[in-house]
């Protein structure tokens, strides 16, 4: 990860970015889940960010959490709120209800070439570098990322990113409450 590449910034609404990654990734995780949730906090500011690089780590953990989620009853959702105790920040949340990663393992995810689960790596394929980027681009962000498991109950990944200051310039952004609804709409979606 060049550390350039996060000097492509716009501000955008988290909402939107959230369609964008539904419109890529949506089909495919609803295929590898029983139920795909979708929740974002009404009122969240706008995010100053390269969208592309955050689009990656969200389909990166999106996908994992799929892959994870292997019981009949699966889940896994997304969620985006302000960060507790945090002003100024927003936390993006993927959660999934599968095998969970193991406490001694769970140190070392976001290393080069770790993964928690080696029979995942072969079936789905994967080099243990995705959790590696994905620290990297949250990190360039001036963000935080960390995992929550418990085995045999799930994973809860989270990360943040901190909220557009208003000090670059006046953003060009609609509050579009109709393409929201739509989100949460394909996310209510049955898989196909």
């Amino acid at each position: 990860v060049r550390s350039d590449e996060d000097q492509v910034r716009k501000v955008e609404q988290v909402g939107q970015l959230v369609e964008r990654v539904m419109t890529l990734v949506g089909k495919q995780v609803r295929k590898m889940v029983k139920r795909f949730d979708v929740a974002i906090a009404d009122g969240l500011p706008p995010i100053q960010m390269n969208a592309g690089k955050i689009e990656q780590v969200l389909i990166n953990l999106l996908i994992n959490a799929g892959q994870a989620a292997d019981k009949e009853e699966s889940w896994v959702k997304l969620s985006a709120r302000p960060a507790a105790g945090a002003e100024g920040w927003v936390e993006l949340r993927i959660e999934d209800n599968g095998a969970g990663i193991p406490e001694d393992k769970l140190e070392r995810i976001f290393e080069s070439f770790e993964q928690a689960d080696t029979s995942t790596a072969r079936h789905y394929g994967g080099t243990g570098l995705g959790l590696t980027i994905t620290r990297q681009l949250v990190e360039l962000h001036g963000g935080e990322i960390w995992a929550r498991s418990v085995e045999e109950e799930g994973s809860s990944f989270c990360f943040t990113l901190p909220l557009w200051s208003g000090e670059v310039g006046e953003p060009e952004i609609a509050a579009d409450q109709g393409r929201l609804a739509r989100i949460r709409d394909l996310s209510a979606a049955p898989a196909v």
